[in-house]
């Protein structure tokens, strides 16, 4: 038989209520150049867009692929 909802909230104020969880830490690597290529999506009900981007690594961007997806009404 598992614990009611009322049991494990009990419990849990109990045993000190929230706890803090240390965060792990992360590198950020500021200014570095990004190099690579980028989906962006802009989805909708009736009407999407997508494109592609491509990044080189002087940090110029440039678009290979732009489309906007038209859904007529019912």
């Amino acid at each position: 038989m598992s614990k009611s909802t009322r049991k494990l909230w009990a419990a849990h104020i109990a045993c000190g209520g929230r706890q803090t969880v240390k965060r792990a830490q992360t590198e950020v690597r500021l200014g570095a150049p990004f190099r690579g290529r980028v989906l962006g999506i802009d989805p909708s009900l009736r009407g999407s867009g997508f494109a592609v981007l491509d990044y080189s690594a002087d940090g110029t961007a440039r678009i290979l692929e732009a489309a906007t997806l038209k859904i007529p009404p019912k």
